[in-house]
């Protein structure tokens, strides 16, 4: 499959439980992703490494969570948003990691009107990363 397939199954992917999931409709609605890639893991297995903009990865955190929708006073549903795309890409696994970008180190003959900021350096992009894979847990 390639990249603009994955993408746009993805999309689709959330297009539908925007429209089938009311409670989500106001928290979905705003996000986008930039794209999605499918990587081939060990042993046959698959993941899907969905693309977001930086500014809203902690509003795909904070849905991806845990999100608490009734049907009625008692019953109570616990839906989580990557367990939602699971369900859908069934052999796959879901993850979800900011769009961020490197910058190269300025040399001799490079002209730089700016310093390069900490958070575009390799060594914090590759940390970065490895933070928004292993999420909701934490590095130390």
């Amino acid at each position: 499959m390639t990249t603009d397939e994955t993408a746009k199954q993805i999309a689709q992917a959330l297009f539908d439980l925007e429209n089938n999931v009311p409670e989500l409709k106001k928290d979905l609605k705003p996000l986008q992703i930039t794209d999605a890639k499918e990587y081939e893991l060990g042993g046959g297995k698959k993941a899907i490494v969905i693309f977001v903009p930086v500014p809203t990865l902690k509003q795909f955190h904070k849905i991806q969570q845990r999100f608490i929708f009734r049907i009625d006073e008692f019953t109570e549903y616990f839906m989580q948003l990557t367990r939602e795309l699971e369900k859908k890409f069934s052999d796959r696994h879901i993850v979800f990691i900011a769009d961020r970008r490197i910058l190269r180190k300025p040399g001799r003959k490079s002209r730089v009107k700016q310093a390069r900021p900490r958070s575009r350096t390799l060594t914090s992009v590759h940390e970065k990363y490895l933070e928004d894979l292993v999420y909701p847990t934490e590095i130390v």
